[in-house]
């Protein structure tokens, strides 16, 4: 089934999720998007010399990281981009076609998601894989998701923020109505309920806005799937209050799902608590402790063993603010924390 626009693609979607599909709902194989379902970023205001700018190349970087997690999960039931082989990983590169100098960036990635999906045909139904095929191609690709997620934000941010000025500053800004908000919600509340998949494609859309969002706070204009975004406006919208935090040390076992080796000395390690909960992404708080226990870690990594560890968790009005690994230990006959994790 060739999805021609992004109307027919919502309906397909809501329709499948709502049991209104008359028949059976299309095999991953047949499904193919149309023009539409590409990611576009254009910059009004291009730098000389540069084909990709760093913000966007970095942005881009981390929506491939999130597809390859996608892909070893429904592979190897674990989200880390290091199970898959080099031709696998060439398989859902997404394809960034750069036009107009460095001005205009449109981003393919409608192959790349349905491959990354091609493993789980052995843990879901068809109509499963569908829901989130479709569903990544809308929200990444749709026009409006990006700005829903923009306006999802900006209303977050208001009600944390206690400067009246930011406040008054995030109150003049409009990216998308209600109705579009909601959609949003609701696609990705379909898209979650199907599996460790499903929650991982939630994740991808999400994490792929953030990256986007930050990239637009580093350059003056950006126009992401029609939507303008002022460098001065996307910092507005990623502030965080700035509430003091108070640490805790929190002791608790973990499997390692990814470590991510590119600063040498900073070394950021994906972890999953083993009694349920998110996967985070922390560091080391002493780098020291960093290059002790980083044979341990990679042992863990590699083996899929747990690993004990212990936390400092940051917290502040009862929320997670940050997390960082203070060293590996032994198993301990009891808990130093018993406050968890959970924001």
């Amino acid at each position: 089934m060739r999805l021609e626009t992004l109307e027919q693609a919502e309906r397909l979607l809501l329709e499948i999720a709502r049991g209104d599909f008359e028949g059976k709902p299309p095999e991953l194989a047949n499904i193919e998007f149309g023009e539409w379902a590409r990611l576009t970023v254009y910059l009004p205001r291009p730098p000389a010399n540069s084909a990709i700018t760093p913000a966007y190349m970095e942005a881009f970087l981390e929506v491939q990281r999130q597809i390859h997690q996608l892909a070893a999960l429904a592979k190897t039931g674990m989200p880390n981009g290091t199970y898959l082989t080099e031709e696998e990983k060439r398989s859902l590169e997404i394809i960034v076609q750069v036009h107009g100098g460095s001005s205009f960036f449109n981003v393919e990635f409608g192959e790349a998601i349905k491959r990354a999906m091609a493993e789980a045909t052995k843990k879901l139904s068809g109509a499963q894989i569908t829901t989130i095929v479709i569903g990544l191609g809308v929200l990444l690709a749709g026009g409006w998701g990006f700005s829903a997620h923009l306006e999802k934000e900006r209303e977050i941010r208001i009600a944390e923020i206690k400067s009246a000025e930011h406040q008054e500053t995030l109150r003049a800004l409009n990216f998308a109505s209600e109705q579009q908000v909601a959609l949003l919600d609701r696609i990705l509340e379909i898209i979650a309920r199907n599996g460790e998949e499903g929650e991982k494609a939630a994740e991808v859309i999400n994490q792929s806005y953030d990256a986007l969002l930050k990239a637009a706070s580093k350059t003056e204009v950006s126009v992401i799937n029609d939507q303008q975004v002022v460098k001065e406006d996307a910092k507005a919208v990623r502030l965080s209050p700035r509430v003091r935090a108070e640490p805790d040390l929190v002791v608790s076992q973990f499997r390692v799902v990814d470590i991510n080796t590119e600063d040498p000395i900073n070394i950021v390690v994906v972890i999953l608590p083993e009694d349920g909960g998110e996967a985070m992404r922390v560091s080391f708080a002493d780098s020291l402790f960093a290059a002790r226990d980083r044979e341990r870690m990679f042992d863990a990594l590699e083996n899929r063993s747990p690993i004990w560890l212990e936390l400092v968790v940051s917290r502040a009005d009862d929320r997670v603010r940050n997390v960082e690994i203070l060293r590996v230990v032994d198993r301990p006959e009891m808990q130093m924390s018993q406050k968890g994790l959970t924001p």
